[in-house]
């Protein structure tokens, strides 16, 4: 998982993190950005939850909006514009919710000192 950030005032920008389909089974799993059957990605922290921030996903490997068995994906969530900024040391959650199949978490701290590119481990 990483983050990027500007260097003032000193707030994250962008989430970005990879997924895959771990099925064996051949089944693909749905990751379209709008219409009716859109992903729906949730931003949750101590202060706030949104539904509405904007994500792009970027085909690795693979393309179109399944994601097949053995395709890896890139997710970069826009979070500049939360109504409060995520800052230093703060916990969140990002949720992956495809219209079928298992959502996924993705739960990190931000550092004490922000940086232009940080590994959130």
């Amino acid at each position: 998982v990483l983050a990027t950030s500007t260097s003032t005032p000193g707030y994250v920008t962008n989430i970005k993190f990879q997924v895959t389909n771990a099925s064996q089974t051949g089944d693909a799993v749905n990751l379209p950005t709008s219409g009716l059957n859109a992903a729906i990605v949730t931003y949750i922290d101590t202060n706030q939850t949104s539904n509405t921030l904007t994500w792009t996903p970027t085909w690795l490997t693979g393309s179109s909006s399944l994601v097949n068995p053995g395709e890896t994906v890139e997710i970069n969530v826009v979070v500049s514009t939360l109504t409060t900024p995520l800052a230093t040391n703060t916990r969140f959650t990002i949720q992956v919710k495809p219209t079928v199949g298992a959502s996924l978490l993705v739960s990190r701290t931000t550092p004490a000192e922000l940086k232009a590119v940080m590994d959130l481990q």
